[in-house]
């Protein structure tokens, strides 16, 4: 018998609908669509006055759809969840940061707000385990309401890198006088929006050491430039094929965040056989999973102080390890098939298990 499910889609009508919550969205649908004995509705705006709330839009857009009120609405974050219930409610949650972090609470009562209308829903769905005790910390809802489904790792990132993309990557690095077969580490940054949390600062920190021992730090992504990272060789945003090709190489991968719901970057990595150094912190320490890819966070989120430098203990902790792996061939492909072996456990056939534990649970009768 078949259940049908409304699925929200309003990221996927903003700017940056490819990456964050746009891409948990269309992850999520095409998962979803994929299951047995469901059927999807999608929920977009139709709304056009932009002077209307957007939760007073979406309330609007629920009603126009027409479907029974026994039809269960999956809110793909919290502020996309109406102020009235008529029917009941999935929400998925990616992180509590706004509620975590002080320098994410000039979000101020809004939010605060609105994480409490999620407490409404009859199941929550958090993208980690991390993610979920933290959502029953802060909403102070019972452990069972709450699932968990990390998202899986494109299959680009596992598959091994083309000629083309090889070539176009090699080609970006000997601009810059960096030889791809030879040793160099990469980051992510995307500099449009600020983000506090994700510490890039402490980036161009480790590359004026690497830089000291003639190791170059690749710095990858959107809204930068040579200026935001001196130390750093700065290349221009890849496509996920061409980061791939990028990781492959790479002696390792340095993710400086103190926070995340689940953290991507790092499992991409993995995927493409690049050891990763990382904080065990948050969902990092989860979805990393290793102690030779884990290093203590010496300035722990719950310190609230994300603009400070890195101290130099630290600094030399990261040196040590890149160069256990420069040093030591043997090292450095054993690191390779382990970050392989990681990252193989999130793949779309557990996606698409945990999916189908959710809607198992899910409420809502057939319509």
């Amino acid at each position: 018998m078949t259940k049908t499910v409304l699925i929200d889609q309003y990221a996927l009508s903003k700017l940056g609908a490819d990456r964050g919550l746009g891409r948990y969205t269309s992850l999520l649908t095409t998962g979803v669509e994929a299951l047995e004995h469901l059927s999807v509705r999608k929920l977009s705006p139709t709304s056009s006055s932009a002077s209307v709330p957007e939760v007073v839009r979406i309330q609007l857009d629920i009603m126009r759809s027409k479907l029974q009120k026994s039809v269960s609405y999956h809110a793909t974050s919290v502020y996309h969840l109406p102020l009235i219930k008529t029917r009941p409610w999935i929400c998925s949650i990616q992180d509590v940061i706004a509620l975590d972090l002080a320098n994410y609470r000039n979000l101020g009562v809004k939010s605060k707000l609105l994480f409490a209308n999620a407490r409404r829903s009859n199941l929550i769905v958090a993208n980690s385990e991390y993610t979920k005790q933290r959502i029953v910390a802060k909403l102070r809802i019972a452990p069972e309401r709450v699932l968990t489904c990390p998202l899986p790792i494109s299959e680009t990132f596992h598959a091994f890198p083309s000629d083309k993309d090889m070539t176009r990557v090699t080609a970006l690095l000997e601009q810059h006088g960096v030889n791809m077969s030879g040793h160099y580490v990469v980051a992510l940054a995307d500099l449009r929006t600020p983000d506090p949390r994700k510490r890039y600062h402490w980036i161009d920190e480790v590359a004026a050491s690497l830089k000291a021992v003639n190791l170059p730090m690749v710095v990858t992504g959107r809204g930068l430039s040579q200026e935001n990272f001196p130390n750093s060789v700065v290349i221009p945003a890849l496509s996920d094929s061409e980061l791939s090709a990028l990781y492959s190489r790479s002696t390792a991968m340095y993710y400086p965040t103190a926070y995340e719901g689940q953290g991507l970057p790092p499992q991409e990595a993995m995927a493409s056989g690049c050891p990763v150094i990382a904080y065990r912190n948050t969902s990092v320490q989860e979805v990393v999973g290793s102690a030779n890819f884990l290093l203590q966070d010496p300035i722990p989120w719950e310190n609230q102080s994300l603009g400070l430098s890195l101290p130099k203990n630290a600094i030399n902790e990261i040196l040590a390890r890149i160069e256990h792996w420069t040093m030591s061939a043997s090292a450095l492909a054993e690191a390779r098939l382990e970050a392989r072996d990681l990252a193989a456990q999130y793949s779309f056939d557990r996606f698409h298990r945990d999916l189908a534990k959710i809607y198992e649970h899910a409420p809502g009768v057939p319509a």
